[in-house]
């Protein structure tokens, strides 16, 4: 009898919630932690007393694409009360991943209900990955919209579930602030629009319930999306397509799932030179079977499970088909790196969903638990309070701003800093949010001034050789100098 007790004990779905504290804190503490990054730097400077309704009407925000609209009004909000810290920049992005856990709790508990170890599968599938966790610790887009994009999917669930009106106009808002966050979840939303729109008239077929009202009402949300966001997007998205912004990515949709897979093993060589290939030969091996037992499946249609194993993989399908499409028609390029970081959460759900639906083959259950098991040893090995992948070069800059007033405490004041231009946004963050007044403003020039006009340069290992003569090595920051030119000081 007690071992019994003690067995429900450790199944309970308090460990499950006790993990998703854990995890929030530690993406909390990144936030508070890490140094800011060049595109944080970027949104603060030039936007952080701008005013985002102006944006949807002006060109003069859209200089680029650094402009995430709902990261920028939210991060205007939370410095307003918290004042310009890199945590308060960050929280409405650590605010988003906390939703994205409630999510991940609420669909693992629902689709795999008295399974609690699928449950744990479920939840490490969708949070186990280090570079998805690197977008809830950063003032970016992305994480939001990868947030909303898991909280429509919730609800899209739930609108399968009991067909509320309610519930699919959920769905499209949180699509909507998806989009708003970072426009490259238009793609996701054309993908979500399809797949509703076949689930849907799937359902009214076969369920003998035909009628152009029913037909209406259930398309009105996505309708509504697209007339607002064809409204108040217009502008943004013309001025960044003239400015070629929507070129820029990787060269086919096979480089697209590589690069994927190397994100996320986050420099992790667990194999040496062959991890990379190894891990996508892996994803490819445990992906095409998951995707094509979707698709093989669909004519069970009145199992909840499985109509949204189809739909998730519909989302996918379809959003890999626009990439196509775009290419040959329009010449773009496919998502790459961040802009890829929803096929994140999609694969690792459409993996769960193919454990989860052949839950009665007990290797499936182990090979599920196994991989889980990896991934919880893979983010455990590739945590840290330090640096994220995407803008590694920023993990010293916060050190080295900083070490300056001490550095400088005897050379005549204002002291000039030149600097690599990867360097300069963040920089220019910590001269300007805490007062080192004892600086000249910093200069943004992607060309290394060799003439010796500044009395400091912090630079990447490879500008070394083009400033050796005037100047010396004074901190190495590990590839990245901060030099002091020669006679100085």
């Amino acid at each position: 009898m007690e071992l019994r007790s003690r067995r429900i004990r450790l199944t309970s779905p308090l460990y499950l919630y006790i993990s998703a504290l854990l995890l929030l804190i530690y993406v909390f503490l990144r936030a508070l932690n890490l140094s800011m990054t060049h595109d944080e730097a970027h949104t603060y400077l030039a936007f952080h007393d701008v005013s985002v309704w102006s944006c949807f009407w002006s060109a003069s925000c859209w200089e680029n694409a650094n402009n995430h609209l709902l990261n920028t009004l939210l991060m205007q909000g939370s410095v307003a009360l918290f004042g310009p810290s890199e945590w308060a920049i960050r929280l409405p992005n650590v605010l988003a991943y906390a939703l994205y856990l409630w999510v991940s709790l609420r669909l693992v508990a629902l689709l795999a209900q008295d399974k609690p170890g699928l449950q744990w599968i479920g939840f490490i599938l969708l949070n186990a990955n280090p570079y998805l966790l690197d977008f809830f610790s950063l003032a970016r887009g992305y994480g939001l919209s990868v947030s909303f994009m898991l909280t429509a999917l919730w609800f899209f669930l739930r609108w399968m579930r009991d067909g509320r009106m309610l519930d699919i106009s959920l769905s499209y808002l949180w699509l909507g602030l998806a989009v708003l966050s970072n426009f490259t979840a238009l793609n996701l939303l054309a993908s979500f629009m399809i797949a509703h729109g076949i689930m849907g008239l799937s359902l009214i077929y076969h369920e003998h319930t035909f009628s152009w009202k029913r037909i209406i009402s259930t398309a009105l949300p996505a309708l509504v999306l697209l007339l607002v966001l064809g409204v108040f997007l217009a502008l943004p998205i013309q001025e960044l397509r003239a400015k070629g912004e929507f070129l820029y990515g990787a060269p086919s949709l096979w480089d697209t799932i590589s690069i994927l897979v190397s994100d996320t093993l986050y420099s992790q060589h667990y194999l040496g030179d062959a991890t990379v290939n190894t891990g996508l030969v892996f994803l490819l091996v445990i992906m095409v079977p998951a995707v094509g037992f979707a698709l093989g499946i669909y004519s069970l249609r009145k199992n909840l499970t499985q109509r949204f194993y189809f739909s998730v993989v519909l989302i996918l399908l379809t959003s890999f088909a626009i990439m196509l499409i775009q290419h040959q028609l329009l010449r773009s390029q496919f998502l790459f790196n961040r802009k890829a970081l929803m096929y994140i959460p999609l694969l690792a759900l459409i993996l769960w969903l193919f454990i989860l639906v052949n839950r009665d083959r007990l290797w499936m259950r182990i090979g599920g638990g196994v991989i889980a098991g990896f991934l919880v040893y893979h983010e455990l090995r590739s945590g840290n309070l330090t640096s994220c992948r995407e803008w590694w070069y920023d993990a010293d800059t916060k050190a080295m701003m900083l070490s300056l007033h001490d550095i400088t405490q005897d050379d005549p004041k204002p002291v000039s800093v030149g600097l690599n231009w990867l360097f300069m946004p963040a920089s220019e963050y910590y001269r300007v949010v805490y007062h080192l007044d004892f600086l000249e403003p910093l200069v943004y020039d992607k060309e290394i001034q060799t003439d010796g006009r500044f009395d400091y340069y912090y630079i990447d290992g490879g500008d070394w050789p083009k400033l050796q003569d005037r100047y010396d090595k004074l901190v190495d920051y590990g590839g990245r100098f901060l030099l002091k030119k020669k006679g100085g000081g």
